[in-house]
């Protein structure tokens, strides 16, 4: 084997046993329901996974279908997920549910060409539903995936908006196991909400910082 797939294998190996002790425990990781992923996700925006658990559970309640929320007053949606923000994201569900009742039979497209046609899905919603709900090989493209591959591989991208680089997103899919990349792409999302953080990164207790770039170029810079 070559270096990078040795790497390839020793990340995904390191990754998964430390996974398989700290998992986070979400009810949208819990289905397989497209529809359910797919609003979890619209509420996930911009948003911590603790904050949207409570507001995902009573949406779910009250609208348990796309066509009980194309139906819904875009009012009473509003004011379901006030508290966890972004004005504009009623109207994006809103939207998205009346274009699966009116343009895909009420169902959740699994392909992403057709993912993507719907309002205020991009690149980083349209592969999370592929890949949670329906088991697809594709690469997660949010912050935590974005640092923890800039910082450990020294995989970066030139656009201005990340989450939207294909050739980064192709990058990413490099280093994802050929099986479980569900459960994969769950780990990398846990990894850089409680490990390789934004701010004051783990990295003592970091089980990739043999190798990883950032620990390196971090360790060279403290003064002896």
């Amino acid at each position: 084997m070559n270096d990078a797939t040795n790497k390839k294998a020793l990340f995904i190996r390191k990754l998964r046993q430390w996974y398989h002790k700290n998992r986070r425990s979400y009810p949208w990781r819990d289905t397989k329901n497209p529809y359910e992923i797919l609003i979890s996700e619209f509420l996930l925006q911009k948003t911590n996974a603790d904050l949207a658990l409570a507001t995902y559970t009573k949406f779910i309640k009250n609208y348990p279908s796309p066509r009980s929320l194309a139906r819904a007053s875009l009012i009473k949606v509003n004011r379901l997920i006030f508290s966890i923000g972004l004005s504009y994201r009623a109207e994006r569900l809103n939207k998205a549910a009346k274009q699966l009742v009116n343009e895909f039979g009420g169902k959740v497209p699994d392909n992403r060409k057709d993912l993507l046609k719907l309002y205020g899905t991009g690149l980083y919603i349209s592969n999370a539903v592929l890949c949670f709900a329906y088991n697809k090989r594709v690469a997660i493209i949010d912050t935590n995936t974005i640092r923890i591959f800039g910082r450990v591989f020294g995989i970066k991208s030139n656009l201005k908006r990340p989450r939207t680089d294909r050739n980064l997103e192709r990058q990413i899919e490099f280093f994802l196991p050929i099986k479980n990349s569900r459960e994969f792409n769950y780990a990398l999302l846990d990894f850089g909400a409680t490990i390789c953080t934004a701010k004051q990164p783990k990295c003592d207790y970091c089980p990739l910082n043999a190798l990883c770039i950032y620990y390196r170029e971090s360790a060279r810079q403290i003064p002896t």
